[in-house]
Protein backbone atom coordinates (compact mmCIF):
# COMPACT_ATOMS: atom_id res chain seq x y z
CA UNK A 1 0.00 0.00 0.00
CA UNK A 2 1.82 2.90 -0.94
CA UNK A 3 0.53 6.66 0.54
CA UNK A 4 0.71 10.32 -0.20
CA UNK A 5 2.75 12.19 2.01
CA UNK A 6 1.97 15.87 3.56
CA UNK A 7 3.38 17.63 6.15
CA UNK A 8 0.54 19.71 8.81
CA UNK A 9 2.27 22.51 10.19
CA UNK A 10 1.34 24.62 13.10
CA UNK A 11 2.74 22.54 15.49
CA UNK A 12 6.72 22.52 15.94
CA UNK A 13 8.60 25.79 15.43
CA UNK A 14 11.03 23.39 12.73
CA UNK A 15 7.76 23.42 10.37
CA UNK A 16 8.07 27.24 10.19
CA UNK A 17 10.14 29.70 7.76
CA UNK A 18 11.13 31.84 11.16
CA UNK A 19 12.96 29.31 12.31
CA UNK A 20 16.59 29.20 10.95
CA UNK A 21 18.25 25.77 11.50
CA UNK A 22 21.31 26.93 10.61
CA UNK A 23 21.54 29.02 13.44
CA UNK A 24 19.26 27.19 16.04
CA UNK A 25 20.29 24.51 18.75
CA UNK A 26 20.59 20.86 17.71
CA UNK A 27 17.45 20.53 19.60
CA UNK A 28 14.83 23.18 20.24
CA UNK A 29 13.28 23.49 23.89
CA UNK A 30 10.10 21.46 24.11
CA UNK A 31 11.68 19.53 21.00
CA UNK A 32 10.48 22.47 18.98
CA UNK A 33 7.08 22.58 19.90
CA UNK A 34 5.34 25.95 19.77
CA UNK A 35 3.21 25.60 22.19
CA UNK A 36 4.79 26.09 25.77
CA UNK A 37 2.26 26.28 27.87
CA UNK A 38 2.04 24.25 31.17
CA UNK A 39 -0.48 21.89 29.52
CA UNK A 40 1.24 21.97 25.69
CA UNK A 41 1.44 18.16 25.42
CA UNK A 42 -1.85 17.05 26.82
CA UNK A 43 -3.44 19.80 24.48
CA UNK A 44 -0.65 18.57 21.78
CA UNK A 45 -2.03 14.78 22.24
CA UNK A 46 -5.64 16.15 22.48
CA UNK A 47 -5.19 17.85 18.86
CA UNK A 48 -3.32 14.53 17.42
CA UNK A 49 -6.15 12.26 18.87
CA UNK A 50 -8.89 14.49 17.68
CA UNK A 51 -7.36 14.84 13.51
CA UNK A 52 -7.52 10.76 13.93
CA UNK A 53 -10.81 10.46 14.70
CA UNK A 54 -12.18 13.00 12.41
CA UNK A 55 -10.14 11.74 9.79
CA UNK A 56 -11.49 10.32 6.43
CA UNK A 57 -11.20 6.34 5.82
CA UNK A 58 -7.89 6.20 4.08
CA UNK A 59 -6.14 9.21 6.38
CA UNK A 60 -4.56 8.62 8.99
CA UNK A 61 -1.75 11.22 11.48
CA UNK A 62 1.43 10.22 13.05
CA UNK A 63 3.78 11.93 14.83
CA UNK A 64 7.73 11.53 13.70
CA UNK A 65 10.04 12.06 16.06
CA UNK A 66 13.48 12.17 14.20
CA UNK A 67 16.68 12.14 15.43
CA UNK A 68 20.41 12.46 13.68
CA UNK A 69 22.84 10.07 15.23
CA UNK A 70 25.80 11.88 17.59
CA UNK A 71 29.00 12.96 16.29
CA UNK A 72 30.91 9.86 14.47
CA UNK A 73 34.31 9.21 13.84
CA UNK A 74 33.51 9.96 9.95
CA UNK A 75 32.64 12.81 10.83
CA UNK A 76 35.65 14.22 12.34
CA UNK A 77 37.08 13.58 9.49
CA UNK A 78 34.85 15.16 6.67
CA UNK A 79 35.03 18.11 8.73
CA UNK A 80 39.34 17.75 9.16
CA UNK A 81 39.78 17.16 5.29
CA UNK A 82 36.36 18.87 3.98
CA UNK A 83 33.81 17.72 2.33
CA UNK A 84 34.90 17.58 -1.26
CA UNK A 85 38.22 15.95 -0.75
CA UNK A 86 36.08 13.40 1.65
CA UNK A 87 33.59 12.49 -1.14
CA UNK A 88 36.92 12.69 -3.43
CA UNK A 89 38.99 10.46 -1.71
CA UNK A 90 38.87 9.67 2.04
CA UNK A 91 35.22 8.52 2.36
CA UNK A 92 36.57 5.42 0.23
CA UNK A 93 38.73 4.15 2.41
CA UNK A 94 38.66 3.16 6.25
CA UNK A 95 40.98 5.15 7.40
CA UNK A 96 43.97 7.55 7.00
CA UNK A 97 46.16 5.83 9.55
CA UNK A 98 44.99 8.14 12.66
CA UNK A 99 41.38 7.95 12.75
CA UNK A 100 39.54 4.91 11.82
CA UNK A 101 35.92 5.77 9.84
CA UNK A 102 35.16 2.60 7.81
CA UNK A 103 32.79 0.22 8.02
CA UNK A 104 30.50 1.65 9.93
CA UNK A 105 32.07 4.09 12.80
CA UNK A 106 31.23 4.35 16.14
CA UNK A 107 30.05 7.72 18.29
CA UNK A 108 32.96 9.85 19.35
CA UNK A 109 32.66 11.24 22.67
CA UNK A 110 31.44 14.24 21.48
CA UNK A 111 28.74 12.34 20.00
CA UNK A 112 27.81 10.07 23.16
CA UNK A 113 27.40 13.80 24.97
CA UNK A 114 25.16 14.57 22.48
CA UNK A 115 23.34 11.75 22.46
CA UNK A 116 23.11 12.00 26.59
CA UNK A 117 21.52 15.33 26.09
CA UNK A 118 19.09 14.55 23.94
CA UNK A 119 18.13 12.24 26.33
CA UNK A 120 17.87 15.35 29.19
CA UNK A 121 16.03 17.14 27.13
CA UNK A 122 13.17 14.10 26.59
CA UNK A 123 13.31 13.62 30.17
CA UNK A 124 13.23 17.44 31.02
CA UNK A 125 9.41 16.54 29.05
CA UNK A 126 8.08 13.74 30.95
CA UNK A 127 6.91 16.01 34.08
CA UNK A 128 5.09 17.73 31.38
CA UNK A 129 3.36 15.14 29.81
CA UNK A 130 5.14 15.03 26.46
CA UNK A 131 4.20 11.81 24.77
CA UNK A 132 6.73 8.89 24.62
CA UNK A 133 7.07 7.05 21.29
CA UNK A 134 5.01 3.93 21.33
CA UNK A 135 7.13 2.83 18.40
CA UNK A 136 11.06 2.73 17.85
CA UNK A 137 13.35 2.36 14.73
CA UNK A 138 16.74 2.56 14.14
CA UNK A 139 18.71 2.71 10.86
CA UNK A 140 21.27 -0.53 11.39
CA UNK A 141 24.25 1.45 11.56
CA UNK A 142 26.08 1.45 14.58
CA UNK A 143 25.99 5.50 15.27
CA UNK A 144 22.59 5.46 14.92
CA UNK A 145 21.86 2.51 17.40
CA UNK A 146 24.08 3.75 20.01
CA UNK A 147 22.40 7.51 19.80
CA UNK A 148 18.73 5.35 20.14
CA UNK A 149 20.26 3.60 22.99
CA UNK A 150 21.96 6.58 25.07
CA UNK A 151 18.49 8.63 24.20
CA UNK A 152 15.87 6.07 24.98
CA UNK A 153 17.31 3.28 26.68
CA UNK A 154 16.65 4.15 30.50
CA UNK A 155 13.40 5.99 29.55
CA UNK A 156 11.50 3.93 27.76
CA UNK A 157 13.31 0.49 26.62
CA UNK A 158 11.87 -1.43 29.37
CA UNK A 159 8.65 -1.23 27.84
CA UNK A 160 9.19 -0.72 23.97
CA UNK A 161 11.66 -3.00 21.70
CA UNK A 162 13.51 -0.98 19.16
CA UNK A 163 13.33 -2.20 16.02
CA UNK A 164 16.27 -1.75 13.51
CA UNK A 165 15.32 -1.02 9.36
CA UNK A 166 16.98 -1.08 6.68
CA UNK A 167 15.41 1.58 4.81
CA UNK A 168 16.32 4.23 7.45
CA UNK A 169 20.53 3.35 7.17
CA UNK A 170 22.67 6.08 5.30
CA UNK A 171 22.98 6.44 1.81
CA UNK A 172 24.09 3.35 0.45
CA UNK A 173 27.35 2.46 -1.58
CA UNK A 174 31.40 3.37 -1.75
CA UNK A 175 31.52 5.62 1.82
CA UNK A 176 33.11 2.99 3.80
CA UNK A 177 31.12 4.71 6.75
CA UNK A 178 28.19 3.37 5.21
CA UNK A 179 28.51 -0.09 5.19
CA UNK A 180 26.96 -1.54 8.15
CA UNK A 181 27.73 -4.27 10.24
CA UNK A 182 27.00 -7.70 10.04
CA UNK A 183 23.39 -8.64 12.19
CA UNK A 184 25.48 -11.50 14.47
CA UNK A 185 27.50 -8.38 15.92
CA UNK A 186 24.57 -6.07 16.23
CA UNK A 187 22.21 -8.63 18.02
CA UNK A 188 25.38 -8.71 20.10
CA UNK A 189 25.74 -5.36 20.90
CA UNK A 190 22.29 -4.73 21.19
CA UNK A 191 20.26 -7.29 22.69
CA UNK A 192 17.57 -4.91 23.47
CA UNK A 193 16.48 -4.49 19.74
CA UNK A 194 14.92 -6.41 16.95
CA UNK A 195 15.34 -6.66 12.70
CA UNK A 196 12.87 -6.06 10.20
CA UNK A 197 12.21 -8.94 8.78
CA UNK A 198 14.42 -10.97 6.08
CA UNK A 199 17.28 -8.82 7.61
CA UNK A 200 20.46 -10.21 6.05
CA UNK A 201 23.57 -11.17 8.31
CA UNK A 202 26.00 -9.53 5.67
CA UNK A 203 25.51 -5.88 4.25
CA UNK A 204 24.36 -6.75 0.87
CA UNK A 205 22.89 -3.66 -0.36
CA UNK A 206 26.14 -1.41 -0.14
CA UNK A 207 29.21 -1.79 -3.11
CA UNK A 208 32.23 -0.31 -3.03
CA UNK A 209 31.61 1.41 -6.31
CA UNK A 210 28.49 2.53 -7.12
CA UNK A 211 26.03 5.08 -4.27
CA UNK A 212 22.82 5.32 -4.94
CA UNK A 213 21.41 8.62 -6.21
CA UNK A 214 18.65 10.82 -4.44
CA UNK A 215 16.15 9.15 -6.28
CA UNK A 216 17.07 5.76 -5.50
CA UNK A 217 17.44 6.45 -1.38
CA UNK A 218 13.55 8.42 -1.86
CA UNK A 219 12.56 5.72 -3.10
CA UNK A 220 13.88 3.63 -0.40
CA UNK A 221 12.83 5.62 2.29
CA UNK A 222 9.46 6.33 0.94
CA UNK A 223 9.00 2.30 1.02
CA UNK A 224 9.65 2.46 4.46
CA UNK A 225 7.09 5.07 5.71
CA UNK A 226 4.52 3.51 3.68
CA UNK A 227 4.99 -0.48 5.54
CA UNK A 228 5.31 2.25 8.41
CA UNK A 229 1.86 3.65 8.21
CA UNK A 230 0.24 0.23 6.58
CA UNK A 231 1.70 -1.55 9.12
CA UNK A 232 2.29 0.26 12.39
CA UNK A 233 -0.85 1.05 14.19
CA UNK A 234 0.48 3.43 16.62
CA UNK A 235 0.54 7.49 16.77
CA UNK A 236 3.91 8.40 18.17
CA UNK A 237 6.97 6.86 16.36
CA UNK A 238 10.53 7.58 16.58
CA UNK A 239 13.56 7.24 13.75
CA UNK A 240 16.85 7.46 14.58
CA UNK A 241 18.93 7.91 11.39
CA UNK A 242 21.29 10.26 9.56
CA UNK A 243 21.35 13.46 7.86
CA UNK A 244 21.10 12.11 4.49
CA UNK A 245 18.66 10.06 5.33
CA UNK A 246 16.69 12.57 7.45
CA UNK A 247 16.69 14.82 4.53
CA UNK A 248 15.14 12.79 2.12
CA UNK A 249 12.46 11.46 4.89
CA UNK A 250 11.47 15.25 5.29
CA UNK A 251 11.27 15.60 0.96
CA UNK A 252 9.25 13.01 0.97
CA UNK A 253 6.36 14.18 3.53
CA UNK A 254 6.75 17.79 1.75
CA UNK A 255 8.56 19.40 5.16
CA UNK A 256 10.77 22.13 4.16
CA UNK A 257 14.74 21.95 4.03
CA UNK A 258 15.78 21.44 7.68
CA UNK A 259 18.92 19.91 8.24
CA UNK A 260 20.23 18.66 11.80
CA UNK A 261 23.44 18.78 13.59
CA UNK A 262 24.69 15.87 14.73
CA UNK A 263 23.03 14.82 17.72
CA UNK A 264 20.18 16.80 16.81
CA UNK A 265 16.56 16.19 16.34
CA UNK A 266 13.12 17.53 15.20
CA UNK A 267 9.16 16.32 15.50
CA UNK A 268 6.79 16.36 12.21
CA UNK A 269 3.42 15.98 12.09
CA UNK A 270 2.27 13.58 8.76
CA UNK A 271 -0.56 13.13 7.33
CA UNK A 272 -1.07 10.20 5.16
CA UNK A 273 -3.54 9.68 2.70
CA UNK A 274 -3.49 5.80 1.20
CA UNK A 275 -3.33 6.07 -2.53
Amino acid sequence: MAFHFTTVPGFFAQSESSTDPLTSPAILPRLGLIDDSTSRWQKFVDRIEALNKEAPPGTTYKVLFLGRHGQGYHNVAESFYGTQAWDDHWSHLDTDGNLVWGPDPDLTEVGISQAHSANAIWKEELPLGVPLPESLYSSPLLRAAHTAELTFGDVIFHERTPRFVEAFRESIGIHTCDKRRSASLLRERFPAFTFEPNFSDPDVLWLPDVRETFEEEQARVRAGLDKLFKDDKNTFVSITAHSGTIKTLLAVVGHRRYPLHTGGALAVVVKAVAA
